[in-house]
């Protein structure tokens, strides 16, 4: 009986915890970025130097409640498509993602600088060239 009233006690203690507490949902962004690309310099034997790109960046905000500077973890995800050079190359496409931390730099500024680190990873896959490099 004993061990019972102290469970009981522990849970309406618990509930009455998690009411009082002041619960926000975590800020998200979303951006989407696209645009053409040049590569200026490549060691490839095939030469596909210019195309387009895209990227879509999901983002969770980690830290800066309550008017402090913001962090955020996102998931990049991104396309590339290059296009050849000459008849004998072969277009390119690259598919990318990984893992991003962005810190803010200012707060409540029109433009907010920030500095980040990025774990991206690569696939680059040249049309009509079996397998793919993985980096």
């Amino acid at each position: 009986m004993k061990r019972l009233i102290t469970l009981l006690f522990f849970g309406v203690l618990t509930v009455s915890l998690l009411q009082a507490q002041e619960m926000d949902r975590v800020p998200k962004q979303y951006s989407l970025e696209a645009g053409y690309r040049y590569v200026l310099k490549s060691e490839f034997t095939n030469q596909a130097s210019h195309g387009y790109t895209a990227i879509f960046d999901y983002a969770w905000q980690l830290s800066g409640f309550h008017k402090k500077k913001a962090s955020y973890i996102t998931v990049p995800i991104g396309y590339t498509q290059l296009f050849p050079d000459t008849e004998n190359d072969n277009p390119v496409r690259i598919i990318s993602y990984g893992w991003t931390v962005r810190h803010e730099l200012a707060k409540d500024k029109k433009v907010i600088p920030w500095m980040g680190y990025a774990l991206l990873l690569n696939q680059y896959k040249e049309i009509g060239v079996d397998g793919k490099v993985f980096g």
